[in-house]
């Protein structure tokens, strides 16, 4: 029987050592490029709500791809305009995200004061008690206690 090991090349999902993860980060040029163009045409359109959410759709594209200064430019615009345009619950959404990279980045106080904030809001909407509350609290409280405990790097 003849061995048909070209065809696996060509079509790396047929090939054991296929990684859809890292096939994924490796096109994230695509998606971003496609992102970008999608941004301006909502630019032109004047939709400041859905040039935030697509601010976020490209931060979290950088995110992906280790482009953390990168994906921080992009949350903190979202973050603004989502606070412009009153939409809140994708403003703690934002405030999230970037405490996230904050906090990677050994950034502690900084994130604790955006993870405060999206507590807050959240309170604020009744949505305390939700899983994303309920997680956004606990990642509070553990960063508050790296805080105490002077564990902040400049």
């Amino acid at each position: 029987m003849k061995s048909n090991n070209k065809k696996n090349k060509e079509h790396p999902e047929k090939n054991k050592e296929f990684n859809p993860r890292l096939f994924k980060v490796e096109n994230n040029h695509d998606e971003l490029d496609d992102a970008k163009q999608t941004l301006k045409m909502i630019k032109e359109s004047g939709d400041k709500n859905r040039e935030a959410k697509q601010l976020f759709e490209i931060g979290r594209i950088y995110q992906a791809r280790g482009s953390f200064s990168d994906a921080l430019e992009n949350f903190e615009k979202a973050n603004l305009i989502f606070e412009q345009v009153r939409n809140l619950e994708w403003k703690t959404s934002t405030l999230n995200s970037i405490s996230r990279i904050l906090y990677q980045q050994k950034q502690y106080s900084e994130a604790l004061i955006r993870l405060e904030e999206a507590v807050k809001i959240l309170e604020n909407l009744g949505l305390s008690g939700s899983p994303q509350g309920i997680d956004m609290r606990k990642a509070y409280e553990m960063i508050k206690v790296l805080v105490e405990q002077n564990a902040d790097v400049v």
